[in-house]
């Protein structure tokens, strides 16, 4: 039986102590990102996905975590996280994807409704 899995990338920008966060429709907060399309390299997915996402221009500094995540019983997705920075902090305008974005703080990931999968990663560059 042939098991394949969603590959979906992720960009963690830190500002000031604090990573950019993005919230979806079921209410958890998670990083910016998505799903790999056919013919792209997980930079050029992430670089698209964060315009798409954030209205900005980014740049992908190095690969820092990549791990299965279950979403949910028997759904998973394998999760490649890139650290990033951006530049114009001040120009991110969020698409409707999501509904809201926040800076939070290593204190505040815990008070967050937030995957271990994504503080995992994030823990590794904050």
């Amino acid at each position: 039986m042939d098991w394949t899995v969603p590959v979906s990338i992720k960009g963690i920008i830190i500002q000031d102590e604090h990573v950019l966060l993005v919230k979806n429709e079921r209410n958890d907060w998670e990083l910016p990102g998505g799903r790999m399309e056919k013919d792209e390299t997980p930079e050029q997915t992430l670089l698209r996905e964060l315009y798409e996402e954030l209205g900005v221009q980014s740049t992908v500094i190095e690969i820092v975590d990549a791990q299965m995540f279950q979403v949910i019983p028997e759904k998973y997705v394998f999760i490649v996280s890139y650290y990033c920075e951006i530049s114009h902090v001040e120009q991110i305008r969020i698409s409707t994807e999501h509904t809201d974005y926040s800076w939070v703080s290593k204190e505040g990931l815990n008070q967050i409704s937030l995957p271990d999968v994504y503080k995992q990663a994030i823990l590794k560059v904050i």
